[in-house]
């Protein structure tokens, strides 16, 4: 539920030509109030739990896999709910004036625009298109403030908003697919189900028991619908959870696994190791070296 009686604090904004990014993983009490929105586009892309937004009287959430964008002069009111958790990427930026002519996501109300990412692969897309562009954006900021290395600055920034570019093409297409094709609701109702609770024993008959179907009827149509089957979908946003887990906490391998849903770490290694092509352990290795 949205806290109305959370006291109200006026967020600063960042500076309308920078580009800024962050990750942040917030509970209850975090909140970020603009009346007057920001001189530059806000996006953000949720990981886990749930954010809210509240604009004109309305509340929208943002669940794992929905993208936000709020338009400059927008106000900003959003937070984390009651005993909740939000884990999250975000964005202040310009877009390039091009990015315009193919842009066109749904816009819940007057300069506020929500799209969902559904898929595991195209969620792990942009999970890794946004990480680098953390990466680049942050490093662009860190050498502005070295005159030898404006020029670096400038190249990072360009490769920041590559990225930010292609996460807002793998958006846009997305969601012109999606209007093309609804997902049948009993196959978002699993889909949301999953993602909710992805460390629960799920298989395909508790989930067919969810949607009052048959184990095999559910099996196919999760197919026909999502082009994946459920389990490799299951597994698959398991492991990029546990990817997100490994970059930005200390837990241990087996700790990892068995809140992703990998109730053995010998299983849960193995199918690291063949999503991503190296082991948990390497890959914790390698993020930090790029962090």
């Amino acid at each position: 539920m949205y806290n109305t009686a959370m006291p109200y604090y006026e967020t600063p904004s960042p500076p309308s030509d920078i580009f800024v990014s962050g990750h942040f993983r917030e509970q209850y009490g975090y909140a970020v109030q603009r009346s007057h929105g920001s001189g530059n586009w806000l996006i953000t892309y949720t990981l886990e739990g749930e954010g809210r937004y509240r604009l004109y009287g309305e509340t929208i959430s943002a669940r794992p896999g929905d993208i936000i964008l709020l338009k400059p002069g927008t106000p900003h009111d959003y937070s984390v709910p009651l005993d909740g958790l939000w884990d999250f990427f975000w964005a202040h930026f310009q877009p390039r004036i091009d990015w315009f002519s193919w842009w066109n996501l749904p816009e819940l109300q007057p300069g506020l625009f929500k799209a969902a990412l559904r898929t595991s692969h195209s969620q792990e897309r942009a999970y890794q298109a946004f990480l680098q562009l953390h990466t680049d954006s942050n490093a662009s900021l860190l050498e502005q403030a070295h005159q030898t290395a404006s020029a670096h600055a400038l190249l990072r920034r360009e490769l920041a908003l590559n990225r930010l570019e292609e996460l807002l093409l793998l958006t846009t297409l997305e969601t012109e697919q999606e209007r093309q094709h609804l997902l049948d609701p009993r196959v978002q109702q699993v889909l949301d189900i999953i993602s909710k609770n992805l460390n629960a024993r799920h298989t395909v008959a508790t989930l067919a028991q969810e949607v009052a179907l048959s184990p095999s009827r559910l099996a196919h149509l999760f197919k026909q619908e999502v082009g994946d089957s459920l389990i490799n979908t299951l597994v698959g946003l398991r492991l990029m959870h546990a990817a997100r887990l490994l970059t930005f906490t200390s837990d241990s391998i087996a700790t990892i696994a068995d809140e992703t849903g990998f109730h053995s770490a010998f299983y849960f290694s193995r199918q690291f190791q063949q999503h991503f092509g190296m082991s948990p352990r390497a890959y914790r290795t390698t993020q930090k070296q790029h962090s």
